[in-house]
């Protein structure tokens, strides 16, 4: 399997693990957790799991060089501030939610400008057009036509919440590219990622609601915990920094469009929730927009292979 293969592969498995975040939030919300504990809660198991990793199998790797502890600190705090708090606080200033998926997206056209800038990553037009293929057949997943309307201070917050996903996507890949240690670099991240939510919501207060919910549904709860923790933490961030390795920022960040498309499809198998013609049309315009672009990059991986091994296409100086 070629790099690009093994690098597409690793981020399809990032966005779909990334696509069980709201069944799994759906879970824990039944059982009585708040957003805020639920929100700390993810974090939480990152550290655990990748800090018993790293204590295990190289703890060498927990000493960190003041480069390294400013990413961390930027990527932890620049998550939580836009997967969190703006993101929040732009629903409560009446962005509608299938609006606010949306124009979070966005967030692939700024990345791929600045990998532009960054690595001299190039903008196609295959790149592009998947991205406005994507954007559309996530509005019909999510059936957004009709709920465009948003106050001008809502999307001032939608936009922060933009830049910051773009922001902590191209520090993601700079980490990667720097040689920092993947375990380690989840582990700090999330640990200033509790950090800074903990102004809003105490660790012991989650505490308090694991205990509660545990003694009042038992172990399901248990089980919800660890499939939260497992793929939409772990695995899906984990197989994220993989991919890393091997892509171009924008050709992992894409792959998370695939979040709604499995959403879709676990609301329709767990919780029976109705798939209408428009939302299937949506799936299938993401998956063949993917493909495309996946398609595509493949290509241009076999054409510069070839000519690197076929003398006779290399100008000879």
């Amino acid at each position: 399997m070629s790099n690009t293969m093994k690098g597409f592969v690793y981020a399809i498995l990032a966005g779909v693990c990334w696509g069980t975040f709201g069944t799994f939030v759906n879970f824990l919300i039944g059982f009585g957790f708040t957003e805020t504990a639920i929100s700390i809660l993810g974090p939480a198991l990152m550290v655990i799991f990748f800090l018993a990793r790293v204590l295990i199998q190289k703890p060498q790797v927990l000493k960190v060089d003041l480069r390294g502890l400013i990413i961390y600190v930027l990527v932890g705090v620049i998550g939580v501030i836009g997967s969190t708090w703006c993101y929040a606080v732009a629903l409560s200033k009446g962005v509608p939610l299938a609006v606010a998926s949306i124009l979070t997206f966005l967030n692939y056209f700024i990345v791929m400008i600045a990998a532009r800038l960054l690595w001299n990553n190039k903008i196609t037009l295959v790149k592009v057009f998947s991205g406005i293929a994507t954007i559309l057949g996530i509005s019909l997943i999510l059936n957004v036509f009709g709920t465009i309307a948003a106050s001008s201070i809502g999307l001032f917050w939608m936009a922060l919440v933009i830049l910051s996903f773009a922001g902590g996507f191209l520090l993601c890949k700079w980490a990667v590219d720097l040689g920092y240690d993947y375990d380690a670099y989840l582990m700090y991240t999330n640990l200033f990622a509790i950090i800074v939510l903990s102004f809003m919501n105490p660790p012991w207060s989650v505490i308090g609601e694991v205990v509660t919910n545990v003694q009042a549904h038992g172990f399901p709860v248990i089980l919800a915990i660890l499939g939260f923790g497992i793929f939409p933490m772990v695995l899906s961030y984990y197989f994220l920094l993989t991919a890393y390795g091997y892509l171009e920022a924008p050709l992992v960040t894409i792959m998370y469009s695939l979040d709604p498309v499995v959403a879709s499809i676990l609301g329709f198998v767990i919780f029976q929730q109705s798939l209408m013609g428009s939302q299937m049309l949506g799936i299938a315009i993401v998956l063949a927009a993917l493909t495309w672009l996946q398609l595509t990059e493949r290509a241009q991986e076999k054409k510069l292979l070839e000519q690197a091994e076929n003398p006779a296409n290399q100008i000879v100086t």
